[in-house]
C-alpha cells in the first residue's frame, strides 16, 4: 500500500497485465454480461475493504492502506 489513490481501471489494468491475461481471458462475460475479471477485482477490493487494508475516498477510487 502505498496510500495514493488510484482508479479502479488502472488497477484492473495493471493486474490483467500483471497475469498476462489475453484479450480473451479479458473479455470473457458473465451472465449478467459483466467482464469476469473486472468484477473478480471489484470483489478483492470489497473484501480488502473489510479488512480494512483498503477505504473507497470516491467512487471508482481505491486507497491502499500503509
Amino acid at each position: 500500500g502505498d496510500g495514493k489513490n488510484w482508479r479502479m481501471r488502472d488497477i484492473t489494468e495493471a493486474l490483467a497485465n500483471q497475469f498476462q491475461l489475453t484479450d480473451a481471458e479479458r473479455e470473457q462475460l458473465l451472465a449478467s454480461s459483466k467482464p469476469v475479471f473486472n468484477n473478480r477485482v471489484a470483489w478483492a477490493k470489497t473484501y480488502l475493504k473489510y479488512a480494512e487494508l483498503a477505504e473507497s475516498p470516491a467512487r471508482g477510487v481505491v486507497r491502499l492502506s500503509t
